[in-house]
Order: C-alpha cells, then sequence, then structure tokens
C-alpha cells in the first residue's frame, strides 16, 4: 500500500514537467496566433526592470519597455513609485515579438484602451506622488481611479503647498487634492504616433511649459511632446543666439505657433520650428536693452505661412 503511493507520486513528479511542457507549447502557439491577426492581449505586471517591466500574459513571461507603456513619464523613476498600484491592474497590448529560447515575448500597449475621464467639481481625489522638487511635487491621480483612465498628472507648486508639509511629502505617497476646475495644464494621456504623424507640416499651436529644473518643455496643442533645435537651416534669417534667447523668454503656459516639420524620439515626439515673427520679437524684447529682430506685424498670414513651410522643406531637401 504504501509502495504504491511512492510510486504515484514519483510518477507524477515526473509527468509534471511534461504536462507544464505541453502547457507552455499551447500557449506559445496562442501568442503566435494572436500576434499574426494583431489581437490585443490581457497581461499583469510582474516586476520592473531599469528599462520596463517584466510581465506575464497566458502563463508566458514577457517584457514591455517604458516607452510602449500606454503612457510615459519625464521620469522613468516614477514607474517604481506607481508599480504597487499597477501589479493589481490588467492592461491591455499587442505582441510585435516573440522568440522561443528561451520562451519570451515584447509587447507594444500604446492602444486605446481607457475610459473617458469625469471629473466634479469640488471632489477630492486621491494620487501618488512621482516625483519631488525643490519647486514642488507631480501627482498621479489615475491611482484614483485604478488606472482605468490611464495617467492624469498634475504639479503641484511650492506656492501652493504648506511649508511645513511639503518636508514630509516623500514619493511613492498618496497625496489628496480638490479639484477646482479645469484649466490648461497638461496632463500626460495616451496618444498613437499615427495622430502624432498627421500634425507634420501643418501649423501647430504650442503651449510652453516649465520643467522640475526650470528648463522648457513644449506640448503641441497641450498634448503632444515638442523638441525645437537652433537648427541653422531653420533660422537662417535669424541669429541663433538671438532665438535661443527668445525661446528662453517665454512664458510658462504661454501659447505659440509653430510649424510642425518631423517625428523623432520613436515617432513619439514633433519636431518644431517657431515661425512667428510677432512672437519671437515679443519674447526677444522682454530683456532689457534688446532691440527689435524684425518689423511690427499681428500675425502670420496664409501666404506666409506657406512661405516658412516650403523654405523649411527645401532646405531639408537640399541636405539630403
Amino acid at each position: 500500500m504504501i509502495w504504491n503511493k511512492i510510486i504515484r507520486r514519483i510518477n507524477e513528479f515526473f509527468k509534471e514537467p511534461v504536462k507544464k511542457q505541453a502547457q507552455k507549447r499551447k500557449a506559445i502557439k496562442s501568442l503566435e496566433r494572436k500576434m499574426k491577426e494583431g489581437e490585443n492581449i490581457p497581461f499583469g505586471i510582474v516586476k520592473i526592470y531599469k528599462n520596463g517591466f517584466n510581465i506575464k500574459a497566458e502563463g508566458i513571461l514577457g517584457f514591455i519597455s517604458f516607452s510602449y507603456m500606454p503612457w510615459q513619464y519625464l521620469h522613468t523613476d516614477s514607474w517604481k513609485y506607481v508599480l504597487p498600484s499597477l501589479k493589481k491592474r490588467r492592461f491591455y497590448g499587442k505582441i510585435y515579438k516573440i522568440q522561443t529560447s528561451p520562451v519570451r515575448f515584447v509587447l507594444n500597449a500604446e492602444i486605446p484602451q481607457f475610459k473617458r475621464l469625469m471629473l466634479v467639481k469640488n471632489q477630492r481625489y486621491k494620487g501618488i506622488i512621482i516625483n519631488k522638487s525643490n519647486d514642488g511635487i507631480t501627482v498621479d491621480f489615475g491611482y484614483n481611479f485604478n488606472w482605468h483612465c490611464g495617467s492624469i498628472t498634475q504639479f503641484f507648486h511650492l506656492s501652493t503647498i504648506s511649508e511645513v508639509m511639503l518636508p514630509q511629502l516623500k514619493c511613492g505617497e498618496v497625496f489628496e487634492a480638490k479639484f477646482t476646475g479645469m484649466t490648461e495644464a497638461l496632463s500626460t494621456v495616451p496618444h498613437c504616433r499615427e495622430t502624432i504623424h498627421k500634425l507634420v507640416g501643418k501649423q501647430v499651436r504650442v503651449l510652453v511649459k516649465r520643467r522640475f529644473n526650470k528648463q522648457i518643455s513644449f506640448w503641441v496643442d497641450g498634448q503632444y511632446q515638442g523638441l525645437m533645435p537652433f537648427r541653422k537651416q531653420f533660422y537662417q534669417d535669424y541669429c541663433r543666439t538671438h532665438i535661443r534667447q527668445a525661446i528662453n523668454k517665454l512664458h510658462e503656459d504661454e501659447w505659440i505657433h509653430c510649424l510642425a516639420i518631423d517625428t523623432c524620439g520613436y515617432g513619439k515626439t514633433l519636431l518644431l520650428k517657431w515661425i512667428s515673427e510677432t512672437e519671437i520679437q515679443n519674447s526677444y524684447q522682454r530683456a532689457s536693452g534688446r532691440p527689435k529682430l524684425i518689423d511690427d506685424a499681428n500675425f502670420l498670414s496664409n501666404e506666409a505661412l506657406d512661405k516658412a513651410v516650403n523654405d523649411v522643406f527645401r532646405k531639408l531637401e537640399e541636405e539630403d
């Protein structure tokens, strides 16, 4: 009787790996089929690495880069502060690579998967502090909705926080605030590369924001991240030093008009050229004693815009 139990347990011990291997092969075939058909698959986050997350789908371990998460943060360290709550949520993505030895897959979660955000005025919401600086804190209120609405970030300047309270706040802690109404402030929300690429070659409105280290960042239509380099072919009618000084004098939450020339940063960032001569002049003159760069003008006319677009693309083609 005892020997029969021992023999049965030995057989089960050796059969278990065979059974797991069969399940794994079945899961791999399922993932390959879904990759071929472009089907979305649910996945859970297991742990964090330097550049992304270790994830699991259908019993198979995989990897997703921070760059291919449904939203991005300015600082990659912010991900470790929201990790505990992310583990409780299932996200969706598409497989774009599978390897068999060892068995792994790579996922892209930049797909529509969130509910529409509905905030109630004067109601309090909870968020996680994802960054702290000398200027204030950044809080992600997506935590309040269990990430069903994606990421909703808000920066709180130190002037809005008690001097006694600020030193006690730590990254990763829950922070509560009252919603007082919509502003033009930026929230980090997911956007597809296809949507951003459609803006190339068009005149766009750009929101100027100041980062935590007081460096300037640009947000096209207040939503898509932009980059404004001081390339010589972009500003042949100006001294690049003058353009740099004009950009440095831009105010927080100021809107400017630019030309979206191309995309960069894996198609997530728009390459911009500042094309409003009036705005350039006004910003440059903010420093005391600065001479005028150009004559006064009201708005950029359609003819001037067409000329600016054609000039930029012609110069780019000449370089190629």
